[in-house]
């Protein structure tokens, strides 16, 4: 195998493919997110090549691996971030609903029963005080 296959020796290619494959896990771990696994695969996988490097046929299936994992994790990227805007649309209030929880009551406006409720009953008892009485 010459140089032009990869540029740096096989002591820094396994420690770079370590270190990749120990980040794309930690990532899977914690995002779950299934390129991450195929990524962290893939990568340490390229090592392959030095188990026969004279061997043509070993570079070309590795080579062909390498190529399938990569677009398999392109694709699975696409249908994650369809799945998370999805998700993200499906827990978003309705317009309708939003604005109807987003407006500000007025004093205009008449209190519910359930506030009327709570005046008679802070009336009652002479150690709470009541915020709307006081205002």
């Amino acid at each position: 195998m010459d140089a032009t296959t990869f540029p740096i020796s096989l002591t820094w290619h396994m420690i770079f493919s370590v270190l990749a494959c120990v980040f794309f896990l930690v990532q899977y771990v914690r995002t779950k997110k299934s390129y991450q696994l195929l990524l962290a695969i893939g990568i340490p996988a390229s090592l392959c090549i030095y188990i026969q490097p004279e061997n043509s046929s070993l570079f070309y299936a590795v080579g062909t691996f390498e190529a399938v994992l990569l677009i398999g994790a392109v694709v699975f990227a696409f249908i994650e971030r369809s799945h998370r805007k999805q998700e993200i649309a499906d827990t978003q209030p309705l317009p309708e609903e939003a604005t109807a929880a987003d407006e500000p009551k007025t004093k205009d406006t008449p209190p519910s029963e359930d506030a009327q409720s709570e005046v008679t009953q802070s009336e009652d008892s002479p150690t709470e005080v009541n915020n709307e009485e006081t205002k």
